[in-house]
């Protein structure tokens, strides 16, 4: 965990200079100016951006517990597909809009910190 914190905060780094070059050099393409190198930046600081956001969704997912199963929580299972609890079936069994999720599997789920 805390190696991914520094990695997104070297990305900070990364996006925040990209950020200046392309506001610096803005006008001058806007004006007609192409400039090559400031596209590239834009491109890059997207991707860093998008990079960025992606780590932060890991960083706020944790491993489900029995007392997570609730009406209108949300599962992750390890494929990335979402499981929003709808309704309890029978003790220990809870209803998604797909299927059922039993509390004694929790252990193979995430869920999301909001």
């Amino acid at each position: 965990m805390k190696n991914l914190i520094n990695q997104m905060r070297a990305l900070e780094v990364d996006i925040a200079r990209q950020q200046a070059y392309i506001t610096k050099h803005g006008k001058s393409n806007d004006s007609g100016e192409y400039d090559e190198q400031w596209e590239q930046y834009k491109k890059d600081a997207q991707y860093n951006l998008d990079k960025w956001d992606k780590m932060k969704a890991i960083i706020n997912e944790r491993e489900a517990t029995i007392e997570d199963f609730k009406i209108g929580t949300v599962l992750i299972d390890s494929e990335g597909n979402e499981f929003g609890i709808r309704r309890k079936y029978e003790d220990g069994i809870w209803e998604s809009n797909y299927s059922v999720h039993f509390e004694n599997e929790a252990r193979f789920y995430k869920v999301r910190e909001s």
